[in-house]
């Protein structure tokens, strides 16, 4: 019995140890393939472009109206490439091949052996070596000039390098519409509208400037003829006392002219004028001999004798 546990127990050992052996087999190999892959990948797999896009806002280009240039410049990088096929893809701008003048293309450097041919909007290229450019210039026309950001095209390579097809994919070539009629006509309805509405905030200022002088005015014109009534009203308060008071003396100097032979009508217009004057009378006698007469004032519409 002991020696059949001893058995079972070294089985056991060795197909744990075989189980670790292939684990660790299989990472080795595991790692070796990630690094074969990784090695079998071109060092300079991406092809070299720049796109130069300008926008012909101005029109100066000798074309039909706002113009899209647009300027590709293709270089092979660290490795040369073989059997190059060059794809333009319209988006938002049409690209007019109809006319093999419409679309230039130049190598660099001039007199290289490099043969381009074109079928439409695609280009094929038999070679390009390192230090090599080829320089493709076409015109688009905008389809909408009511995107800022306008997508004009996709360009598309697919070439061989260090012995591996590669069919990279489609890139985008946007342009910059900022400068297009109709943002320029947005602008200038903006600056219109922002002027409008100045002009309507001053009119408003000034319908209420109106507003307040003329409320001011009338203000001015009724208390002026309030003054010219009260004024009017008053002067005719005065001539009326005036006239009450010419009349009083003349009515006097009536009396006293009847009472000057007569000393008891005298009397009586002394009594008459201490009545209409008041108990406050009192006289004076100055040196003159003269009697000056002190009192409370009575209304001489009042006063008068029969």
């Amino acid at each position: 019995m002991n020696s059949r546990k001893e058995t079972v127990s070294i089985y056991l050992s060795l197909g744990i140890t075989y189980v670790r052996r292939m684990r660790y087999a299989w990472r080795i190999l595991l790692t070796v393939l990630v690094v074969v892959a990784v090695l079998s990948v071109p060092v300079s797999a991406k092809i070299q472009y720049t796109a130069d896009v300008r926008y012909d806002a101005s029109g100066t280009l000798p074309g039909f109206g706002e113009e899209i240039p647009v300027t590709l410049v293709i270089a092979p990088g660290e490795n040369a490439i073989k059997n190059l096929v060059i794809t333009l893809r319209e988006a938002d701008a049409f690209i007019d091949d109809s006319n093999p003048s419409f679309i230039t293309k130049k190598i660099s450097p001039a007199g290289a052996s490099i043969n381009i041919t074109q079928s439409g909007l695609s280009f094929m290229i038999d070679q390009l070596q390192q230090g090599q450019t080829i320089t493709i210039d076409f015109i688009a026309y905008p389809k909408t000039l009511q995107q800022q950001k306008l997508h004009v095209a996709d360009v598309g390579f697919s070439y061989t390098q260090m012995g591996d097809r590669i069919d990279q994919p489609y890139e985008p070539v946007y342009a910059d519409m900022s400068g297009s009629s109709w943002f320029q006509l947005q602008s200038a309805n903006k600056e219109t509208s922002i002027v409008k509405q100045n002009a309507e905030t001053e009119t408003r200022n000034a319908q209420f400037a109106l507003s307040i002088g003329f409320v001011l005015v009338i203000v001015a014109i009724v208390i002026i003829a309030y003054v010219l009534i009260k004024r009017g009203s008053y002067v005719r308060e005065c001539a009326a006392l005036k006239e009450s008071k010419n009349q009083l003396m003349h009515e006097i100097l009536r009396k006293v002219e009847l009472a000057e032979n007569n000393k008891a009508e005298l009397e009586s217009l002394k009594k008459r004028l201490r009545t209409e004057l008041g108990p406050d009378t009192h006289a004076v006698t100055a040196k003159t001999g003269e009697t000056v007469t002190k009192s409370t004032y009575k209304d001489d519409k009042d006063s008068g004798f029969e």
